[in-house]
């Protein structure tokens, strides 16, 4: 058999080079399209719901908020195994589908279910299906440090400028932050004052939830145009929230800031991260499903480089690969090459030997 491979090879090179082109060819083609994971996908077919319910303790959250969203869910068709956890103020419930069932249809089918819960939750929360990502699927970890700047201050970066930026980037799922302070503007209301006032929390309520609204009151129309009005109630300080008004019970009417005080303070921490030691601001990077993580880390990469002068200004530390798992890839390309330029050599110097 061999022997008569190596005779029509000799009598029809012609033939043998073109093949030969072809299969170099297509090879060279399934290399360009081929994604690159530091593990083949592994994952059985599932949809993670993670639902949050700010100060609900473990019990609660089991009876409140997992148990009727098994109860939605667990009629799908196709599920295999649905597993849960409850922990204080948040839910996990994760479906396992069958391994051939299709992924994005087993999404639109949970989605569908979560639906139909409506009142059956705690008002204020909303099962939220978690976004596709790989087995796999860390891409990056980032962490930015300041010694200038405050936990609170490089949090609100991350949020409003960091993350919104890397979500842009293609084939990334989610983006996780951890540490940093929260900002928020805190309602510290004295509690005697209150009492001798006849004002309750619900009425201080009301009344920060109206500063916050947003709303249409029409337009006004002339010869030449149509103008839109609207309304924004939106507080643009700590002290222009002081002057709302809260009514009383006997009509008056009275400022927020003469029960209480407003103050801009971090909310609870719920995670911290230090980087080399120093307290600041870590990001996980997530993948999507399928995603190259070699080509999506490199437009990541490029992507921070944007934001360079950003850091600069607000004189903040950034650290761009505290956790880079396509360093595994470009070291097994690597080592590849060098076993095909090995093995090209040999088989070269085989042939000049034994022909």
């Amino acid at each position: 058999m061999i022997e008569a491979i190596v005779r029509f090879s000799v009598r029809r090179p012609g033939i043998v080079l073109a093949l030969s082109l072809v299969l170099v060819l297509y090879a060279i083609s399934r290399m360009v399209d081929a994604r690159l994971d530091v593990f083949p996908e592994f994952a059985p077919a599932q949809v993670v719901i993670q639902t949050e319910a700010p100060g609900l303790p473990a019990d609660l959250v089991e009876t409140r908020v997992t148990t009727p969203i098994e109860s939605a869910v667990s009629g799908t068709r196709g599920i295999k195994e649905l597993r849960s956890q409850s922990i204080p103020g948040l839910s996990v419930v994760t479906v396992i589908f069958n391994e051939k069932s299709d992924l994005f249809r087993n999404r639109q089918l949970v989605s569908e279910r979560l639906g139909t819960l409506g009142a059956l939750l705690p008002a204020g929360v909303t099962p939220v299906i978690t976004p596709l990502t790989s087995s796999a699927s860390t891409l990056l970890g980032i962490g930015i440090t300041s010694a200038e700047r405050s936990q609170m201050d490089m949090r609100y970066l991350v949020d409003s400028v960091v993350r919104p930026h890397l979500l842009a980037v293609p084939g990334v799922a989610d983006v996780n932050v951890f540490g940093g302070e929260v900002r928020q503007w805190q309602i510290q209301l004295d509690p005697a004052r209150l009492r001798t006032l006849g004002v309750t929390f619900a009425d201080v309520e009301l009344a920060a939830r109206g500063a916050a609204s947003v709303a249409g009151a029409g337009f006004v129309e002339n010869d030449n145009q149509r103008l839109l009005i609207a309304i924004d109630a939106t507080p643009a300080s700590a002290r222009s929230l002081e002057q709302l008004t809260v009514t009383l019970p006997d009509g008056r009417s009275l400022a927020l800031g003469d029960i209480g005080r407003v103050r801009e303070a971090p909310g609870p921490a719920i995670s911290a991260a230090q980087i080399n030691g120093t307290p600041g601001v870590f990001m996980m990077v997530q993948g999507q499903l399928g995603a190259d993580t070699l080509g999506v880390t490199l437009e990541l990469e490029k992507s921070l480089i944007e934001l360079a002068p950003l850091f600069e200004r607000e004189q903040v530390t950034l650290h761009p690969a505290l956790f880079r798992p396509a360093n595994f890839i470009q070291t097994a390309l690597g080592n590849v090459r060098a076993d095909v330029m090995i093995g090209a050599t040999l088989v070269v110097i085989v042939l000049f030997v034994f022909l």
